[in-house]
């Protein structure tokens, strides 16, 4: 694999460091093919058996065995992990069999797609993000309680400027490297964290607004929860079109169109808004979310 390449090209691999890390990226990205298609092992194994080793052996994100393993960290290898190793090692050595049996060992792994590749995880959560938003978003359309009193000013203004900002989100692109230079593994881990906080906040407010409505129907809230559930729909259109905002800009940093620079304080706004959702504290979060749109 990586250390194969290495020894082609003449590089000295560096201790102590996981070669599929920055430095595996910048020991091997000028060697290979930007495509995953094109590496020497694909032909020979699959895609979808290919992608399994690297989520199980080379991903930061994944077990990382083969760290592990060089630095004798067996003992931290659950027997489930253990299990599943051996019948993909199983698979792998049936490739090399008669092809009845090859062919039974490439069933069904085509379709397998990366876990813990970088890129695979933060379309997931862009995913998760966009789903807890529009569901938010259709929650509070439809208000169950006396949610229509003056909004407060920062609330109102949060409202104004989210009707300027853009919400038609830029198309992912259709193929991304499978080896990625560190930047842009820099760019994606950022952006992973900030979709990440997005997603949880949308899905608190879900969350909070199913169980209050619940509980009112329940006839269980008391005179200040009821008010609180109140201010949570009288301000969701303004929260829903912040958020929309910020997870357009995300996509434009994907897409090229957009600095990093410019979703920069995305990362601190997202941690205290996330707080301030699961405390209830909407003027804080609109606040939050207002302070922090200069970008739009």
């Amino acid at each position: 694999g990586s250390s194969g390449i290495n020894a082609e090209y003449g590089e000295e691999p560096r201790p102590g460091a996981s070669y599929y890390t920055s430095v595996y990226c910048s020991h091997v990205s000028d060697h290979v093919s930007d495509h995953a298609s094109d590496h020497v092992l694909i032909p020979i194994m699959g895609e979808g058996l290919f992608h399994m080793l690297l989520d199980i052996f080379v991903h930061g994100d994944g077990p990382q065995l083969r760290d592990r393993m060089s630095h004798g960290e067996c003992g931290e290898i659950s027997e489930q992990l253990a299990t599943h190793v051996t019948n993909v090692m199983f698979r792998v050595l049936g490739l090399f069999a008669e092809e009845e049996v090859a062919s039974v060992a490439r069933e069904g792994l085509n379709a397998y797609p990366h876990t813990y590749h970088v890129w695979e995880m933060l379309k997931r959560e862009l995913d998760r993000g966009d789903r807890a938003l529009a569901e938010f978003q259709s929650l509070v359309k439809e208000p169950v309680s006396d949610s229509s009193r003056a909004l407060p000013d920062v609330v109102a203004r949060l409202a104004e400027r989210s009707k300027s900002s853009p919400t038609t989100t830029t198309p992912l692109p259709p193929d991304v490297p499978l080896f990625l230079g560190p930047e842009r593994v820099k760019v994606f881990r950022f952006l992973l964290a900030v979709s990440q906080r997005h997603a949880d906040t949308a899905s608190t407010l879900v969350t909070m607004v199913m169980n209050k409505r619940a509980a009112l129907a329940a006839r269980k809230l008391r005179s200040r929860q009821r008010q609180n559930l109140e201010k949570l729909e009288g301000y969701g259109g303004a929260l829903a079109g912040a958020l929309a905002g910020w997870r357009t800009l995300v996509y434009g940093v994907i897409a090229g169109e957009v600095r990093q620079g410019d979703v920069q304080p995305l990362q601190k706004c997202y941690e205290n808004t996330l707080t301030a959702a699961r405390e209830s504290r909407w003027d804080d979060m609109a606040a939050l979310l207002l302070n922090n749109q200069v970008a739009l």
